[in-house]
């Protein structure tokens, strides 16, 4: 999962565009604000769905489950159906944004990276991303929204995350 971080360098980014830097314009803080208003309307999302609830997401994933019993036997599409939503909003929205001639509405510019090709790290990243949710039942946003409900073992969970993230950027820092 940390792995994953370790594949956005500054370089990969046109114009030498810093990953995080502080807001300097009233435009951009509102744009903060708008971000971190969507950030709270994904986690009550999620808690709704019953995605922060990790047998409801193992038993998804559990597809021999559908054997059991009469058809979908114990599993579980909803985290499916959750996920198909999200990835269309997702591409028309993506679809709307990148048509040329546009430009963001609380930014000067678009930052999208400018690495196309599929290397080791995107690839490792990847895997401990599904290893980690096929194995907890968390991925980053539902562990974060889990902490909020009180979960131990999500914070564990978020916090041997961000050890990951942390060994990833030293990693990468170091090769």
């Amino acid at each position: 999962m940390g792995s994953a971080m370790s594949s956005y360098r500054e370089e990969d980014y046109k114009d030498g565009d810093s990953l995080v830097r502080f807001p300097r314009t009233k435009i951009e803080r509102l744009g903060l604000l708008l971000a971190l208003v969507a950030g709270v309307a994904l986690a009550g999302g999620l808690v709704y769905a019953g995605m922060t609830q990790p047998k409801r997401v193992i038993a998804f994933l559990d597809v021999s489950s559908m054997t059991q019993g009469t058809f979908p036997g114990r599993w579980n599409p909803r985290v499916g159906i959750t996920l198909a939503s999200a990835a269309a909003v997702m591409l028309v929205a993506f679809w709307f944004t990148t048509k040329p001639g546009r430009k963001p509405w609380f930014a000067q510019k678009f930052r999208l990276p400018n690495r196309t090709s599929i290397d080791f790290r995107l690839v490792m990243g990847s895997a401990l991303f599904g290893i980690g949710w096929g194995l907890s039942g968390y991925d980053p946003a539902t562990s974060l929204a889990s902490v909020l409900t009180g979960s131990v073992d999500a914070v564990i969970f978020v916090a041997m995350m961000f050890l990951g993230m942390l060994a990833a950027i030293r990693f990468s820092r170091s090769s």
